[in-house]
């Protein structure tokens, strides 16, 4: 996806994505109960898309050391219960 669509936020290497479909992301996709899957820690990436109707980030590196020309950092998740729904949404901190 990162590869060949919009992005927003940060994405300044090609991402490298697993040979194996797992199934993981088609199980998100049918069952509907899934709203974002986040994964990575890269010196150079730090986005969000959507893909079929699934929020997908990666994450910026939230150590030291690499290269990189972003500072350490962290995505932040805010979970919000309204009735009958959750409303997610997330930003960067910089460390």
């Amino acid at each position: 996806m990162a590869n060949n669509y919009d992005v927003y936020g940060v994405k300044r290497e090609v991402v490298g994505c697993q040979a194996i479909n797992t199934g993981l992301f088609g199980a998100a996709v049918t069952q509907k109960k899934t709203g974002w899957i986040s994964a990575g820690g890269d010196p150079d990436n730090d986005y969000v898309a959507e893909f079929h109707g699934l929020r997908l980030s990666y994450g910026r590196k939230s150590g030291s050391g690499g290269p990189g020309s972003l500072p350490p950092g962290a995505r932040v998740f805010e979970l919000k219960m309204v009735p009958q729904s959750m409303i997610v949404s997330s930003y960067i901190v910089d460390a």
